[in-house]
């Protein structure tokens, strides 16, 4: 079998699956379209929703502008706007939710030929630190909520995965930050016998590491960064508390949607379906219904 076919075979079969789950979801009863017609029937409502999303892109379009200012070429808060609009067209398009990544490291290696991999860097900082501050959000929430939390089996495992998801987002940013524990790293790489110094693998996780600590001269853009990753995510969350409240679901609370929402985020970003679709709608469904 060519390599194009099996491609083709790969995208056909996620849709199919991505289908089937809808289908599953829409005649079990789980999804029903006549309460998003509901909450888009009426025009203040939508206008609101409108908002909210417009807000969270901006403030997310914002994050990336500002890792981008230290490192590579500067660019206004439109270009990088439009960029980001990009990315998202992609992601409800390509397999997962990271096919806008893709995208966006293409534009903007071409404007910046002679330093595409911090141009690159920097899309891969900016998905760390909404990482991050997702799950330090979900994190306080369930600890706040943890007996809950720890006597149910899904949420028990779910808790655990997200606090090593951020022990190593910290340690991420723990490089930016740190003098003496890059200087660790950096012996670190320097003890290993010369045949692994010297194996491309090495040397690229070298550079990279190298790379992000370049941010340890600009720590006002990561902490900028990070404020800008909360309001975005604000916005997302309070969205979902506003259509939850709209349709009259007043048991989910705000606390809640913030342990909720940024699990199935996650979920939605696994390349399994083209944008997601079925098995972030999957996700949210079971979610909801622990709690």
């Amino acid at each position: 079998m060519s390599e194009n076919l099996k491609q083709k075979l790969v995208t056909f079969l996620k849709i199919a699956f991505a289908a089937g789950i809808l289908y599953w979801l829409v005649r079990s009863g789980k999804f029903d379209f006549n309460q998003v017609y509901e909450v888009l029937k009426n025009p203040q409502t939508t206008a609101i929703l409108l908002i909210l999303a417009f807000f969270n892109i901006f403030f997310a379009s914002e994050r990336w502008r500002v890792l981008i200012r230290s490192q590579v070429n500067k660019y206004g808060s439109m270009a990088i706007f439009k960029m980001t609009l990009m990315g998202l067209f992609f992601n409800y398009v390509m397999p997962g939710g990271v096919g806008g990544d893709i995208i966006k490291s293409v534009y903007i290696s071409r404007n910046n030929a002679n330093q595409k991999a911090k141009a690159i860097l920097t899309i891969l900082l900016d998905r760390i630190i909404g990482l991050y501050c997702m799950l330090f959000v979900a994190m306080i929430v369930m600890l706040v909520d943890i007996e809950h939390v720890l006597s149910t089996l899904t949420l028990k495992a779910v808790f655990f995965t997200m606090l090593l998801a951020l022990i190593f987002a910290s340690f991420v940013l723990l490089t930016l930050f740190s003098k003496r524990f890059y200087g660790l790293i950096i012996l670190f790489f320097g003890s290993l016998p010369l045949k692994l110094q010297i194996h491309s693998f090495t040397q690229k996780i070298r550079t990279l590491i190298e790379d992000l600590a370049a941010y340890r001269n600009d720590k006002r853009s990561v902490v900028l960064a990070l404020a800008l990753s909360f309001a975005s995510q604000f916005f997302a969350y309070y969205s979902f508390y506003f259509i939850a409240q709209s349709l009259g679901y007043s048991i989910i609370t705000l606390g809640r949607i913030l342990i909720i929402t940024p699990i199935g985020f996650i979920v939605n970003a696994l390349p399994i379906t083209p944008g997601g679709v079925g098995v972030g709608q999957y996700a949210f469904h079971h979610l909801y219904e622990i709690y």
